[in-house]
């Protein structure tokens, strides 16, 4: 009975202090403070809240706690997104367009290239505030840049292997934007909320989270555009045409991303240090690559890649 009665103490307890949702506070801080960072020194002002400063900054570090949900649908869309579209495109240019294997190599550089971009994306969220601030409008941007780029291709229905190329680096190029604001949110959020015991968890419940949805991307791609050619051939087949895969790929950031933007927030950028300005961040990031641990890995993935070209005509 005292152990029973113990529980339900706990349980209680736990009710009383878990964060809540205020609307009315939501809606004042859309109105009057949505453009301002939030300063996790005064959250107990934040719509997201409970009585326990503790309970508090515990969730800035967590990725399923509401404020976050932002957070969390980018992973799971960035990870739909990686893996969705790669093999339709690349089954659509060899077997549609009869497209070279050059062109096919040219798509998967173009693709790949937004990758090595990263780096200025960064440099560019914490140096050049946009509308006033540093991440959640570049994160639109990004997202914005994607939609129209997957509309733009399902506009044109059949698009040729100029209009693949262009845009689907280009809409690459924003959710890898978008991404970096988000790896940025993280870590600021770890940096705050996160003990020595618990760092770097938020960012792996992310990467697990995008581990999910690219496991999700792969097969919604092989299944849902599973297309004519084996159908005509007479073997099982059914499927969409690529078209509706741009669409699904923009109605997904359309219902599950934006909508999620009116809840998210970001943390005040460092003014020493990484964000003071241009030559302080080369100067720690130099400092940071000539660490062994650091610098012998990159020189290993920098040789590997520069060897390992594929080569579509083999395949």
């Amino acid at each position: 009975d005292d152990a029973d009665d113990k529980e339900r103490e706990a349980l209680l307890l736990r009710s009383k202090t878990s964060p809540r949702f205020h609307y009315d506070d939501w809606r004042r801080w859309l109105a009057t403070r949505y453009r301002q960072p939030l300063d996790p020194h005064k959250i107990e002002d934040f719509w997201w809240r409970s009585d326990d400063k503790i309970v508090d900054d515990a969730w800035l570090a967590d990725l399923f706690a509401v404020p976050n949900w932002s957070l969390l649908s980018h992973y799971v869309n960035i990870g739909i997104s990686l893996m969705m579209g790669a093999t339709p495109v690349t089954y659509y240019l060899v077997e549609t367009l009869r497209a070279s294997p050059a062109t096919v190599n040219t798509y998967a550089a173009l693709t790949y290239l937004p990758w090595c971009l990263k780096f200025f994306y960064g440099l560019q969220t914490d140096l050049v505030p946009l509308l006033g601030v540093h991440r959640r409008s570049y994160y639109l941007l990004g997202w914005l840049i994607y939609v129209i780029c997957n509309l733009w291709l399902a506009i044109l229905g059949t698009p040729d292997s100029t209009a693949i190329l262009l845009l689907s680096f280009g809409y690459t190029a924003g959710f890898m934007l978008a991404d970096v604001v988000a790896d940025a949110l993280i870590l600021e959020c770890s940096q705050v909320g996160e003990d020595a015991n618990n760092k770097g968890r938020m960012r792996t419940h992310a990467y697990y989270v995008r581990a999910v949805g690219m496991a999700l991307g792969a097969l919604a791609g092989s299944c849902l555009f599973n297309g004519p050619t084996c159908a005509d051939s007479g073997c099982w087949a059914w499927g969409l045409e690529l078209a509706s895969l741009f669409w699904i790929q923009s109605a997904l950031i359309l219902v599950t991303v934006l909508p999620l933007l009116l809840t998210m927030y970001e943390l005040p950028i460092r003014t020493t240090g990484v964000a003071g300005d241009i030559r302080t961040l080369w100067e720690e990031t130099f400092e940071f690559l000539r660490h062994d641990g650091v610098w012998i890995p990159l020189m290993f993935l920098f040789f590997y890649n520069f060897c390992f070209i594929a080569n579509p005509a083999w395949n």
